[in-house]
């Protein structure tokens, strides 16, 4: 595993299977992140409150609208992984999937590795071996 202070991204739904996928965020990093891609209808910056949904439109770097969708903020310690993390609950195509966790990567995310969410839900100590 890499470092903890990397913020991370990965789809936690399979590819394809259904028409909303869900892609996690997680780490310091994050809010900044999901503010960089997404906005609001309006055209304003979202301001996330914590288990909270909110409708926002996703961009590519030069602000082009390719998806719109929910993205709920879950403020640490009350998360998964024990950090700031964020779903985002868009349309379960592929490309688009990829694209919105390469937007992600692109504001300074890294792919997850496999089971890296739940190494650091135990590093933080939200599971045990057990779980």
């Amino acid at each position: 595993m890499s470092t903890a202070t990397d913020t991370i991204v990965a789809p936690a739904t399979p590819f394809g299977y259904g028409g909303i996928a869900v892609i996690r965020l997680s780490g310091p990093s994050s809010k900044n992140i999901a503010r960089a891609i997404t906005f609001l209808s309006d055209g304003k910056k979202p301001i996330f409150k914590p288990r909270q949904s909110t409708h926002v439109l996703i961009a590519e770097k030069s602000g082009k609208t390719f998806d719109e969708g929910l993205i709920t903020f879950f403020r640490s310690p009350s998360s998964y992984t024990g950090e700031d993390s964020f779903e985002i609950s868009c349309h379960g195509n592929p490309t688009i999937v990829h694209k919105i966790i390469g937007r992600c990567c692109e504001e300074g995310a890294r792919i997850a590795e496999p089971g890296e969410f739940t190494h650091r839900s135990f590093i933080n100590g939200k599971i045990d071996l057990l779980q």
